[in-house]
This record gives structure tokens, C-alpha cells and sequence, in this order.
């Protein structure tokens, strides 16, 4: 998780098939990445931990997607690829408290 000390994160969501992959990036910071995708990616959010949502909504229960399921939908296991692909083609779902949602 990134270092700084606030507890919000935008959820940033990626529909691929029937999957919503999430990632959890620094408030405000995806808006400016996608204007200046020179921004490392360390800036913007918050882990490179990418969530999958069993309900495909971004309020459901939200699960680690196996290499599999991540080779699949995005043709690579790396989190740095998926990662980028997410912040690049994904949309911004709103705020989430990490201390609340974060799992580890």
C-alpha cells in the first residue's frame, strides 16, 4: 500500500467478458496519469493488488483473481501490465475507506 497516511482511495474498475477487475489508486491521481502517463505508476496508486468483484458491482464482495482468470482477460499475469491496463481503459467508481476495505 502506498505510504501516505490517508485512508481513501479512488476504485478505479475494468470490465473484461463478465469480469470487473479493481484497483485502488491515490485520489485524483488517475485523471492526472491518464493526461501524463509519465506520472510512475508508485504515484498514482495505492498497491498494485488488482480485486476482482464475485457480484460485478462495486459495492460487492471483492476476491484476489487467479493467474488464470488474469492471463485470460488481460493475455499476462504481471500486475505492473494489468495494472496500467486498468488505470488506462478503467473508469473511476468512486471513493472507498482502505481501512475498511483493504485486504491483505
Amino acid at each position: 500500500m502506498h505510504s501516505g497516511k490517508q485512508n481513501a482511495a479512488e476504485q478505479v474498475s475494468y470490465k473484461v467478458d463478465n469480469n470487473e477487475f479493481i484497483i485502488y489508486a491515490i485520489p485524483g491521481q488517475t485523471q492526472k496519469w491518464k493526461k501524463d502517463s509519465t506520472i510512475p505508476l508508485v504515484e498514482v496508486v495505492e498497491s498494485f493488488d488488482i480485486f476482482d468483484s464475485s457480484s460485478g458491482g462495486n459495492s460487492g464482495i471483492k476476491s484476489r483473481p487467479s493467474k488464470g482468470v488474469l492471463m485470460s482477460a488481460f493475455n499476462t499475469d504481471k500486475d505492473v501490465d494489468i495494472v496500467t491496463q486498468i488505470l488506462k481503459n478503467g473508469q473511476v467508481k468512486g471513493a472507498v475507506n482502505l481501512k475498511n476495505n483493504y485486504e491483505k
